[in-house]
């Protein structure tokens, strides 16, 4: 049976000021250690921006403390207010020698850092091989709120900056952990579970770039669980899935048995002669007398792959003239590119605001393409889904980059337009910004965008 509880919690020990306060339903059969975590884990998702509380001891009413071993049902009854008391951070962490609740807790606090792990900006993280190694054991937890949080977080860890970690020799550890996290996923959760499917599309998307790791990773066993799970995926990810099987799958004869398969290296830039070479290679030049017709017969059509493969130049030039590119046809002024041509490329221009080896004016012009395409109310959710809203509030709280302040927010004002939900959450994570912003202390471009932000509450 079912029984409620008016639980105040201490803010420390030795005080009694009370904290906070809060209701819970619980089963008057659990016990009162149970109990104890049963009120941690309401806490952290009542108050995620808080620390996490951890409960020494239970008192009723009258001061009395509750027994760990007992029921409930012995103790209490229901709208009985009980008083939490925190442990003393001074001393162990623990008291408890249970080793049953030390388990309980151990995997309580796993979710509660999880989930903060997963609300971070972790793409930004330095060195990512510590955050990796930091992330890849959560993934195989049993808990499936941990293992969510953890999958969702290295998907937003990994990404067009930071991926050649996997081809450096002292990293082979780090490459065959990962690569047995993957495998797991997709044999035990890839058809069932509809996060896990999203992050591991989101991983190999950008890990399959990587030599190392498809030498390690693909088997023919592991494609085919991916080909059977496309049935279960959206249309986004089905796309992004397809893409990854269409260059995992095409067989090359002229190799090696062990370096089968090496064409999935082009994915990150593909050779456009193989499929017009022909055209080009035996073009005629035509007579004077025709040739400014034929000028003039000539489309330019823009390819959205080709200008991402010119961000991913080593040259830092080439790289900013092609993100200053995208972000001019990502307005939706421009009818010549259509909205799925993005799609497919949405997580790279988010994590390209990051970029920490690319130079500020690359992150800008990415910015500003993300301002553009959150227009376009087909790619709204998908730039939301793949961390937008958090890079964006990343790059608004840097007073030190006012150019990318700027661009963030006028991004963050398009994004949140019709969702007032997401919108009042982006202004109070913009809380010290806001206050900024009645001080007169913000650049005036970026005030008038969180002015506009806050009136169209």
């Amino acid at each position: 049976m079912s029984i409620r509880l008016l639980v105040s919690l201490l803010k420390q020990q030795d005080s009694q000021t009370e904290y906070k306060k809060f209701i819970i339903m619980t089963d008057s059969s659990m016990r009162i250690s149970n109990l104890k975590r049963r009120i941690e884990q309401e806490f952290a998702e009542l108050f995620p921006l808080e620390k996490p509380f951890i409960c020494s001891k239970l008192e009723d009413q009258y001061g009395y403390s509750l027994s760990n071993t007992a029921l409930v049902s012995e103790l209490l009854k229901s709208d009985d207010r009980i008083l939490a008391v925190p442990e003393d951070q001074s001393r162990i962490f623990l008291s408890s020698s249970d080793i049953r609740e030390i388990i309980f807790q151990f995997s309580t606090m796993q979710e509660n850092l999880s989930s903060k792990l997963c609300d971070s900006i972790a793409s930004s993280y330095n060195p990512i091989k510590e955050l990796l190694f930091t992330i890849l054991p959560l993934c195989f937890v049993k808990n499936p709120e941990t293992m969510h949080n953890a999958t969702i977080a290295l998907s937003k860890s990994l990404h067009e900056g930071n991926f050649s970690i996997l081809e450096d020799p002292e990293n082979n550890d780090l490459l065959s952990l990962l690569v047995c996290l993957l495998q797991y996923l997709i044999l035990e959760y890839v058809e069932k579970d509809i996060i896990v499917q999203n992050s591991i599309v989101d991983i190999l998307e950008i890990v399959s770039q990587s030599k190392k790791f498809v030498g390690k990773f693909q088997s023919a066993f592991i494609l085919k669980k991916l080909v059977s799970s496309s049935k279960s995926m959206n249309s986004v990810c089905k796309a992004k899935l397809n893409r990854l099987l269409s260059y995992y799958g095409k067989d090359d004869g002229n190799q090696m048995e062990s370096k089968n398969n090496d064409y999935s290296f082009l994915y990150k830039s593909r050779d456009e002669i193989s499929r017009e070479g022909a055209s080009r290679t035996g073009f005629k030049g035509m007579d004077y007398r025709t040739n400014a017709s034929g000028n003039n017969m000539r489309i330019r059509s823009i390819n959205i792959s080709e200008l991402v493969s010119m961000c991913q130049s080593s040259d830092p030039t080439i790289c900013s003239q092609g993100m200053k590119t995208l972000a001019k046809v990502a307005d939706p002024s421009d009818e010549s590119v259509k909205d799925p041509e993005f799609e497919n490329y949405i997580r790279f221009f988010v994590t390209a605001c990051t970029n920490e080896r690319q130079s500020e004016e690359f992150k800008e012009a990415a910015a500003e393409c993300i301002a553009n395409l959150s227009l376009r109310e087909y790619l709204r959710p998908q730039i939301i889904y793949n961390g937008g809203i958090d890079t964006l509030l990343y790059m608004i709280k840097n007073p030190l980059w006012v150019e990318g302040q700027r661009m963030a927010a006028k991004a963050i004002v398009n994004l949140t337009a019709a969702k007032r939900d997401l919108k009042m959450k982006v202004i109070a994570d913009l809380s010290d910004e806001i206050r900024k912003l009645y001080r007169n202390e913000l650049d005036s471009i970026v005030s008038a965008y969180l002015q506009a932000l806050i009136s169209g509450r």
